[in-house]
């Protein structure tokens, strides 16, 4: 159970911003198909809609959840908390 003090320390750092990153799969290319990358090229993921993905903050998982589409945006939903 979380005292009040303790519930105090943990607001001070509610508002720091971090990144989190989605991995949405892995992707196997030729050395050739990655030269003839430009902007515009399309690499399709390995992953549709309503699979399980990984919630990564500094490069470590934190999450697991399913990828979804939120309004024409793509979102994860979460499943588990790691």
């Amino acid at each position: 159970m979380t005292t009040e003090v303790e519930s105090k320390r943990l607001d001070t750092f509610s508002d720091i911003q971090v990144s989190l990153e989605v991995k949405i799969g892995n992707v196997t290319c030729t050395l050739g198909e990655i030269m003839k990358l430009s902007p515009g090229s399309v690499i399709r993921s390995n992953v549709k809609l309503s699979e399980n993905v990984d919630l990564l903050m500094d490069g470590k998982p934190i999450a697991k959840g399913i990828l979804v589409e939120d309004d024409g945006f793509f979102a994860v939903e979460i499943s588990d908390v790691i």
